[in-house]
């Protein structure tokens, strides 16, 4: 039949084709049908496709039934092929789909009905079918719902089948070509992402790719949140699948097709911005940042995702430190800026594993984020003096505790390109340009990627091999580079200049030129250059590829060419020499160096008194420059001498000739200190009668001369200390010196003709000190632990200005320690060992030691402050420099005694969970010794306050997040407390001190009802205002005040106590402003438990309106009523921004805890504001405090009556300016607030007006033109007069609005009249 049937098709007629197919029975076309479909005879020529197109075209609809059905019959036997045969090629599938396809549109709907039900039956039974079917299901459907005819029944029984997991791609991309209305769209996205989570690993992509295709129709906030929300889960609940290559490579064939259907569609892309930018939460997780990445190639969206990953990157880390402040809400609200850190690195590394798209995105955002932060932060950190071609700016402080927002931007940025380097040789090439070309453009970012650029080359060398000469060229811009960044970028391509010689010889021919460069700082950079190259040959000598030796004597050869320069430049390499002198290599080398230098300095004829000649240190010019910086070159003589000393001990062979040298210069060196300790100021021509004027040539000569000489005594000391050793004789001359160089610093002191003769001094000191950080400690260790009366160096311990002195070289030695080019661990074990030094001597001296009542001048600071200053300086330095051993500093000072020995293998990292037991044990002693000061028969308030300085540095450094810092904290306050109530302390730093330290952990343990009862002292000595006003009822007037709870607040100290606790509260409710947002956030997120995040806020407000109240009720004038307005003004932006937040989130559920909140602000705080209004407009100009001394101003005399009152009338004219810049503003917060709880009332159908008094009246304006012009003409025409102008109107104007407020309150209805305007 079937050969007819195609004969026939070819044929002319076609009738004769419709007579024979009527012939046919339809059980012999059917069976026909499905074996030339199942036949796999490859030599049968007869083509089924012809067939069944035979049969079509021989069935035509208008002919007859039978052709009718015999289409329906072909229809049915395809149908059942294909729901059978998914062995067959998709070819002939395809072949049979188009012949039906155009046929669709010829069967009639009940027919099309029951074609749909049939193919939904496959569906339900979970029979694989090919999907050629649910194409030809699609044209069925369009045509069924164009008729409307039961579509929504077929729909539904696709939706709720279980789809055979084979057939569920071509089921979802069925979708795309089916006409649906919004609501079959809604239903088909939510059944098609719940098939999303059944899907195998290498299904998923396609299934992904169909469903962003079906966002053409609509649906794609809906669709882009949930391929996320499921790729979210699957790591959540799925960790192990989540963590193999293949599962990260299917990721990244998401991301693909995420980033072409954004490029097809941009609307799309505008929704994953959404998503990302309405919950900041969603930039902690991986796969939706790593998509915003990937479409970040589409060039529209570009600017926009690298904004928005900037700022939410910079937001997170902002907000995550705002909730190390407000820890409180950490059970809320969780931001971690270090998951977000973890995010980005995540990507870095996902992108060796099939992230390829994230590349180069990821590495253009990390430059951004450098960027950015860097220039957001350059203001604050860049120097404020600029180096000129005659000064070099300091080297820059060593910090490694920089924990602010801004500095983790940066840390990520670094992070993420080292990683990047470290796995894509793609980037490389383009991460050095960009390293380069900020380098040369002179960039606020150039330091971060210096660092970069040294981390780079530090880790692998190997990587960074191949692009020596990208590095080659940002030589040519050395000597041009300012000396910081040219100084960092030396020591940055150290490694690359050991290992390759041909890059070393390049950077010794550019350091060569800058030798001799015009400016200073070239200079400098070329040396720094060769003492690193010099240092790198030695430590790094086993894997050098050059000799060392003779690279180590030519450069000794080019450093030796500097002594004719600069004196900043020899004192680099006079120090650089020194420190590379403990190589045993080059150590006698380097001794003949600076021996020869120092003999051109020093006078060998021992006749002569004077030992060094000073004026050959000195260049005399117009103006006297210092040429040769004599006490560091001694001081780096000694150094080497010592260094030297110990390499000989430990070799078998000395050189003979350098033997010679040692010997004459050890003779030398100890008629250096002989001459010293014997010669006078006289001998140097410098005397009491010598001229220290900086404004003539003889006083700035005379001020170099001073200076060198104190250096030098500094130097000779420590020489001498170290040279003979524990005899008296040694330490008597030390003593002598000791003496000399204090006459020097006197006469600097005494002979300068400025004002600031104290800094200028204490500036000299720092920069003329050489004593070392070894001497010193050594030093204080002996002094203080072995200074018994038989031993010599009591004599040291018994001179209270020299013990000062060292007291004061610590400070200045552990300063230049952070400034130093490299950390040390041998510092660190000083540090502890002068930290458990000063911890014996703070706990043994008390009000009868030399250290208190020996001090040199009145006014100056005691011995024993200056002990507890050096004590602050170690901590914040072990903090700089090592942050994370903290821990064990902490608990090697509570060990008694102190230890002479400390073992290095003993300093363990720090790793947080005990720091706030051994912070805590710290504090324990320091509180014995506070409690000893304060109890001693002349009590120790200055040390006192030295002491509170450094337990509130310890208490900042608890963790807020360890299980005992409540307990830890809550012991501090009671202790505190105990003080506060008991001592009526009037020492007003002191006791500013202590309280401020109170409210500050009460505030972090939620104890505010300590801070009401401060704030209800204050009260007390301020005076209530109600009597001020002349509202008290004579009952009220009789009753007496309540009592001072704490003593430590009286008349003395109430002043800055009062100012200290409102800057605390305005802090406060900036806090809680920031908290408010995190509430909202966590409302639109639906949080489970933001009810109870709610009561938290109103419980904390609550008790902040408690002690603003009390503040509201007290008379409070000059600088503490503008402290107060502000205040308030932060007060009702808070209560304004909560209630907003109640109007958008949950009007219809109003808290006991809420409408107690608004009671308070009503009638305890809103009320009293009023009255403290009207009496902050009738006082005149005050001095801020009721407590200071009237009669100070009469012992002036007449003389000054003029020039006060012309001061005090600009004072009052500064005051208005403010009044009528913060008044108005707080009226404003006031009535907003008053609007949006009105709007609260409506929605909630709950009274919260009740507690306001709106009758008050406040419609006034302050003419400053008339306020200012009648206070000037009432001054001019009596300036003696007592009472001010400003006084007088002020008073006459709010006498009316109180008078007004006073009717409005007896009378109801007179809430809408007129309120009395004040000019």
């Amino acid at each position: 039949m079937e050969y007819s049937v195609i004969k026939l098709l070819k044929g002319s007629d076609k009738e004769n084709l419709v007579n024979y197919l009527n012939q046919q029975s339809n059980e012999e076309i059917a069976s026909t049908i499905q074996s030339r479909l199942n036949s796999k005879d490859l030599n049968d020529d007869v083509d089924p496709m012809l067939f069944i197109q035979g049969i079509l075209a021989g069935s035509p609809v208008t002919h007859s039934e039978a052709c009718v059905y015999r289409r329906i019959l072909v229809f049915k036997e395809a149908i059942h092929w294909l729901s059978k045969d998914t062995e067959s090629g998709a070819k002939q599938a395809t072949h049979v789909f188009n012949l039906l396809l155009p046929e669709v549109d010829t069967l009639d709907s009940t027919t099309l009905y029951e074609f749909a039900i049939e193919i939904t039956s496959f569906v339900q039974n979970q029979v694989q079918v090919q999907s050629r079917l649910f194409e030809l299901f699609s044209k069925i459907w369009n045509v069924l719902s164009a008729t409307d005819h039961q579509a929504d029944d077929i729909i539904d029984r696709l939706l709720t089948a279980t789809w055979h997991q084979a057939s569920a791609i071509s089921i979802a991309s069925v979708f795309n070509e089916m006409e649906l209305s919004s609501s079959q769209l809604n239903k088909v996205c939510k059944r098609i992402i719940k098939e999303l989570g059944e899907l195998d690993v290498d299904e998923t992509p396609p299934f992904v790719y169909q469903l962003l295709l079906l966002s053409r129709k609509g649906m794609k906030k809906e669709i882009i949140s949930s391929i996320c929300q499921h790729f979210l889960t699957l790591k959540e609940y799925a960790s192990e699948i989540a963590a193999t290559p293949n599962f990260r490579r299917m990721e990244g064939t998401v991301m693909l097709h995420m980033s072409f259907a954004i490029k097809q569609d941009q609307e799309l892309g505008k929704e994953l911005i959404k998503y990302v930018k309405n919950d900041k939460s969603h930039a902690l997780e991986t796969f939706p940042v790593a998509c915003l990445l990937s479409a970040a190639r589409i060039h529209r969206l570009e600017d926009l995702i690298f904004d928005l990953l900037r700022s939410t990157i910079i937001t997170v880390y902002k907000d995550s430190d705002k909730l190390k402040q407000c820890n409180w809400i950490s059970q809320f609200s969780r931001i971690d800026g270090n998951r977000l850190h973890e995010v980005m690195i995540e990507i870095a590394k996902n992108s060796e594993h099939g992230w390829d798209q994230v590349i180069q995105p990821l590495t253009q955002l990390a430059m951004l984020l450098i960027d950015f932060a860097s220039s957001q932060g350059f203001a604050a950190s860049r120097p404020t003096t600029i180096a000129t071609d005659n000064s070099v700016l300091p080297p820059p402080v060593i910090n490694k505790n920089k924990h602010s927002p801004i500095d983790n931007v940066i840390l990520l940025g670094k992070d993420i390109l080292i990683k990047m380097f470290e796995l894509h040789k793609i980037v490389r090439s383009e991460i050095l340009d960009q390293i380069t070309a900020r380098i040369v453009s002179h960039s606020p970012s150039t330091t971060h990627f210096l660092d970069i650029l040294e981390k780079i080359i530090a880790h692998d060398y190997f990587t960074i091999e191949p692009y020596t000469t990208n590095l080659r060229d940002t030589l040519d811009y050395l000597s041009l580079l300012p000396y910081t960044t040219a100084d960092r970028l030396l020591k940055a391509l150290q490694p690359v200049a050991n290992k390759n010689a041909q890059f070393r010889d390049g950077l010794m021919l550019v350091l060569r030129k800058s030798m001799y460069a015009k400016d200073l700082n070239g200079r400098m950079v070329s040396v720094n250059g060769f003492l690193s190259l010099l240092s790198n040959v030695f430590t790094e000598q086993e894997r050098s590829i050059y000799p060392s030796q003779g690279i180590a004597f030519e450069i000794l050869g080019l450093l030796r060419r500097c002594f004719n320069q600069q004196a900043e430049i020899r004192a680099t390499v006079y120090k650089g020499l020194a420190s590379l002198s403990e190589h045993r290599d080059i150590t006698a080398d380097i001794f003949e160096i600076l021996y020869a230098q120092f003999q051109r300095i020093y006078e060998k004829d021992h006749g002569m008194i004077t030992p060094i000649r000073l004026d050959m240190c000195i260049e005399s010019s117009d103006v006297p420059k210092l040429v040769e910086p004599i006490h560091i070159l001694l001081s780096s003589l000694f150094k080497t001498l010592q260094n030297l000393e110990k390499n000989n001990m430990d070799t078998t062979t000395t050189s003979s000739v350098i033997s010679d040298q040692v010997t004459q210069c050890r003779e030398d060196l100890s008629s250096l200190v002989f001459r010293l300790s014997k010669s006078d100021l006289e001998d140097y021509e410098l005397d009491k009668t010598a001229d220290f004027d900086l404004a003539t040539h003889v006083g700035m000569r005379n001020n170099i001369y001073a200076g060198l000489l104190q250096g030098t005594y500094e130097a000779a000391m420590e020489y001498e200390y170290f040279e003979r050793k524990d005899t008296l004789e040694s330490f008597q001359t030390i003593l002598t010196i000791f003496k000399k160089r204090m006459e020097t610093a006197a006469l600097l002191k005494e002979g300068s003709p400025f004002a600031d003769k104290g800094r200028k001094s204490t500036a000299m000191q720092a920069e003329y000190s050489v004593a070392s950080l070894e001497f010193l400690t050594d030093v204080t260790r002996r002094m203080f632990t072995e200074g018994s009366i038989q031993r010599p160096i009591r004599a040291l311990r018994g001179d209270i200005g020299y013990v000062h002195y060292i007291v004061l070289s610590i400070q200045t030695a552990l300063k230049k320690t952070t400034q130093g080019t490299s950390i040390q661990e041998r510092s660190f074990q000083r540090c502890i060992e002068l930290g458990k030094i000063c911890m014996d001597i703070l706990k043994t001296e008390d009000s009868d030691s030399s250290f208190v009542l020996h001090q040199p001048k009145k006014g100056q600071v005691s011995v024993l402050e200056s002990i507890w200053d050096a004590f602050k300086n170690i901590f914040e330095t072990v903090l700089q420099l090592w942050p994370n051993r903290l821990e064990y500093f902490y608990s090697s000072l509570t060990n008694s005694p102190a230890s002479m020995d400390i073992i290095a293998e003993n300093i363990n990292t720090s790793n947080g969970e005990n720091i706030n037991t051994v912070i805590f044990n710290v504090v324990r002693i320091l509180e014995e010794i506070m409690t000893k000061y304060l109890s001693d028969r002349t009590p120790l308030y200055k040390e006192a306050a030295k002491l509170m300085q450094v337990i509130t540095f310890l208490s900042n450094r608890m963790n807020k997040d360890g299980k005992d810092f409540r307990q830890r904290a809550g012991y501090m306050t009671d202790w505190l407390g105990s003080m506060i109530k008991q001592r009526p302390l009037e020492e007003i730093n002191l006791a500013k001190q202590i309280i401020q330290l109170q409210i500050h952990l009460c505030a972090e343990i939620q104890d505010f009802i300590t801070i009401v009862y401060i704030s209800q002292d204050l009260h007390v000595l301020h005076g209530d205002i109600m009597d001020e006003v002349g509202l008290l009822s004579e009952e009220d007037e009789e009753e007496e005040r309540p009592p001072v709870q704490y003593l430590m607040i009286n008349q003395k100290t109430a002043h800055s106590i009062t100012l200290l606790l409102l800057s605390f509260m305005e802090q406060l409710y900036d806090d809680m402003l920031w908290c408010i947002g995190r509430l909202k956030l966590a409302a639109s997120t639906e949080v489970e438990n933001v009810q109870e995040f709610e009561n938290v806020v109103c419980k904390r407000i609550k008790a902040y309106l408690n002690v603003t109240s009390e503040f509201t009720k007290a008379v409070l004038m000059g600088q503490h009523a503008e402290y107060l307005i502000k205040t308030l003004i932060k007060t009702y932006k808070t209560l304004s921004a909560l209630t907003k937040y109640k109007i958008n989130a949950r009007p219809k559920y109003i808290s006991d805890d809420f409408t107690s909140m608004i009671n308070i602000a009503g009638t305890e705080v809103t009320d009293k504001m009023y009255q403290f209004l009207m009496i902050h407009g009738q006082e005149g100009l005050t001095d801020g405090t009721h407590f200071t001394d009237s009669t100070k101003n009469k012992k002036k005399g007449k003389a000054t009556t003029g020039h006060s009152n012309k001061s005090k009338n600009i004072k009052e004219k500064a005051k208005i300016l403010r009044d009528s810049k913060m008044i108005p503003k707080l009226i404003y917060e006031v009535e907003e607030f008053e609007r949006q709880l009105i709007q609260l009332t409506r929605k909630s159908n709950k009274d919260l007006m009740q507690y306001m008094k709106r009758s008050t009246a406040r419609d006034f304006k302050i003419n400053l033109d008339v306020l200012i012009s009648s206070t000037t003409e009432q001054q001019q025409d009596d300036p003696e007069e007592e009472e001010d102008p400003k006084h007088q109107i002020a008073t006459r104007n709010f006498r009316k609005t109180s008078r007004s407020n006073d009717d409005d309150d007896d009378t109801e209805g007179d809430r809408g009249s007129k309120r009395p305007r004040v000019m």
